[in-house]
């Protein structure tokens, strides 16, 4: 689905941004404030898949995981129990 804030005027302005190399996808998810994965649905078919826009986009999602990892982690260090049930919980079951 194509976010509203995608008019077709703006969907074909980055298009033609794309095909000539002025923009790429990772410049124009962060632009946008969208995922990647969400712009790359979008606008994939202007832009081939190349190894250097395959490259940026394993980078971005690196850097995604490695701070759900870092969130994770301290969630974990932090909050110990969280997800568990409660005590109270678990000696009335």
């Amino acid at each position: 689905m194509v976010p509203k804030i995608l008019n077709p005027t703006l969907i074909a302005v980055f298009r033609s941004e794309l095909a000539r190399k002025e923009i790429s996808l990772v410049t124009l998810a962060e632009r946008l404030d969208l995922p990647l994965p969400a712009v790359t649905r979008i606008f994939v078919e202007v832009e081939p898949l190349t190894v250097d826009t395959a490259s940026q986009i394993a980078d971005v999602l690196h850097r995604d995981l490695a701070g759900i990892i870092r969130q994770a982690k301290y969630a974990k260090a932090h909050y110990p129990n969280m997800g568990e049930p409660d005590p109270a919980e678990r000696s009335a079951a």
